[in-house]
């Protein structure tokens, strides 16, 4: 969504201290730290390889589906096609990421009801193999917001991984080989060098609750009398019409 203008609301409080502390993990250092890593990489190209051929009979994991067929990128072709670089140009990746948003109780339920909440923000790579994406080492902390903002909220705590994201897809990421693994990355133009890595990154797929999709979409809560995002009357005295002509 459109920011508004500043709302001119302070920061910080008497003492200097912000009202509340958000940490965010970089979401470039984290898919360094995976192209830091031989066998990941070779993951990586196996799977663009797969999911560039023809669509099999047999779909046998995701690199077989259709989506990453039709996923476009920043150019207007299939993201998963790598066009004809020029000469020297680095080897580049193509990351698929799917987005991951729960809220849970810190501290568990008891007779008074919920204690503490938080929402996490996660994100796994499917272009690992298999069960592996889902390991600790490979699934990506974004960050852990306070509480279950919802939809006026939300947005401004996922606006920094939202920002990469486009970076990532429309620029790329490039990393540079250093004695110890990988430097820091760099979306600026760097000079192309045979230890330079390229990367580009997309949403393939958001698995969330109903709660949390509805917020991540914009649209207003189950319980809320506006419970249709398309009807012209979204009043709970409507709930039951299903004269779709007229919802529009």
């Amino acid at each position: 969504p459109a920011f508004g203008p500043p709302c001119g609301e302070p920061h910080l409080d008497s003492e200097g201290e912000p009202f509340k502390t958000y940490l965010y993990h970089c979401f470039h250092d984290h898919v360094g730290c995976l192209l830091s890593r031989a066998d990941l990489r070779e993951q990586f190209r196996r799977f663009r390889s797969e999911a560039c051929r023809p669509a099999p009979f047999t779909m046998k994991g995701i690199q077989d589906g259709e989506l990453v067929r039709i996923l476009q990128g920043h150019d207007g072709r299939p993201f998963m096609e790598i066009g004809e670089g020029l000469e020297g140009s680095p080897e580049e990746f193509r990351l698929l990421w799917s987005l991951n948003v729960d809220g849970f109780q810190v501290e568990g339920a008891n007779i008074h009801g919920v204690s503490r909440s938080a929402t996490i923000v996660t994100m796994a790579c499917l272009s690992a193999d298999g069960d592996s994406r889902f390991g600790t080492d490979i699934v990506y902390l974004s960050s852990v917001i306070p509480g279950e903002p919802g939809v006026k909220y939300l947005h401004h705590y996922l606006r920094p991984l939202v920002d990469q994201l486009l970076e990532s897809w429309q620029r790329g990421v490039c990393y540079t080989y250093a004695d110890a693994g990988l430097k820091a990355p760099s979306v600026s133009p760097v000079s192309w060098t045979e230890n330079t890595l390229h990367c580009r990154s997309a949403i393939a797929a958001m698995v969330t609750d109903s709660p949390a999709g509805r917020a991540l979409m914009g649209f207003p809560p189950i319980r809320s009398h506006h419970f249709c995002f398309i009807h012209d009357n979204p009043n709970l005295r409507f709930l039951g019409d299903t004269d779709f002509e007229e919802w529009i």
